[in-house]
């Protein structure tokens, strides 16, 4: 791996292309070249010098660098590899596994809605997914409403106005559902309601 060496040494962001894979080499710790510094991001175990892909576009990936959270997209044609951490060409790609938790939320009586519909979005084994388009919806599959996930993988909303019906189905729970891209796999959970 010389020319990984090499762009490690010059803290640069270098595309190598290897057996129809296109991979992106740059230095650990240190942002790349074509790296858009775009938002703060906490400086926490697993976010901190992780390569996250991004859970909504699959051309995408951050790296979060002495709190900065850095973007970066694919060479055209290429999608990010979260098991093997690289770019690829999208049929040597592989599809990562994910995991969907849902928390508690509480019911409320004035106005009838629910507080703190939650959920963490997971892969590799638990590594937080940031950008994650996750639905919350009641146990019949009526939807309450849709978050992205943060840098730690979490989503959450609050819902105001809902019908006696939804109510009494949200005493029994709630779901939520992670549909996935092409390179991370959907997964779906369930979630608590408790009334306050």
């Amino acid at each position: 791996m010389p020319l990984r060496r090499i762009a490690t040494a010059l803290g640069a962001a270098a595309v190598l292309v290897v057996g129809g894979a296109v991979a992106s080499a740059h230095a650990v710790g240190v942002p790349g070249a074509g790296a858009r510094a775009t938002a703060p991001c906490p400086v926490v175990v697993g976010v901190e010098g992780a390569r996250l892909p991004d859970g909504g576009d699959p051309s995408r990936y951050s790296f979060c660098h002495k709190g900065i959270r850095y973007d970066y997209t694919c060479p055209q044609g290429s999608v990010w590899d979260a098991t093997d951490k690289q770019c690829a060409a999208p049929d040597k790609a592989h599809v990562t596994g994910t995991s969907l938790k849902a928390g508690t939320a509480k019911l409320t009586r004035t106005p009838l809605g629910v507080k703190g519909l939650n959920a963490k979005v997971t892969y590799d084994g638990g590594r937080y997914l940031p950008g994650a388009s996750v639905t919350f919806a009641t146990l019949d599959g009526t939807t309450l409403c849709t978050a992205r996930t943060s840098l730690l993988g979490t989503a959450s909303c609050d819902v105001d106005g809902i019908s006696m019906t939804a109510a009494d189905q949200l005493l029994r729970g709630y779901t939520t559902t992670y549909d996935g891209i092409s390179t991370l796999a959907g997964s779906m959970g369930r979630g608590t309601v408790v009334a306050r």
